[in-house]
């Protein structure tokens, strides 16, 4: 099994975000701020958070997040939604839906 790296990470009011990433051939991926990011679905998204003993984020976390600024400050990928809990896309707008778990997203896990 490939090895995950943290590509961003960051800890707000003791909860411990980060963006997982795996070098697989078979997983897609897109660039931005010239790094490969993920797209896992939805059931590929709550594996990789489960497999560093996380979990997607719920929508008060991620508010929190975006909140934070830290987002734009270190340059976390903003191109694409997030993975978050109940199968919920989270985009840097704010905005929250319910997607289709087969969506390409970028992977949030939180402990």
């Amino acid at each position: 099994m490939p090895s995950i790296t943290i590509r961003r990470e960051a800890t707000l009011s003791g909860i411990h975000y980060v963006v997982p990433y795996v070098m697989d051939e078979k997983e897609q991926f897109y660039m931005e701020h010239d790094l490969a990011w993920n797209r896992l679905s939805y059931a590929d998204a709550e594996k990789r958070c489960q497999q560093q003993k996380m979990r997607l984020a719920t929508e008060a976390e991620w508010k929190q997040l975006l909140d934070s600024k830290v987002m734009e400050k270190d340059k976390w990928p903003v191109y694409l939604p997030y993975w978050g809990e109940s199968s919920k896309g989270f985009f840097t707008t704010g905005k929250v839906n319910t997607l289709k778990g087969t969506s390409l997203l970028n992977v949030l896990c939180v402990k």
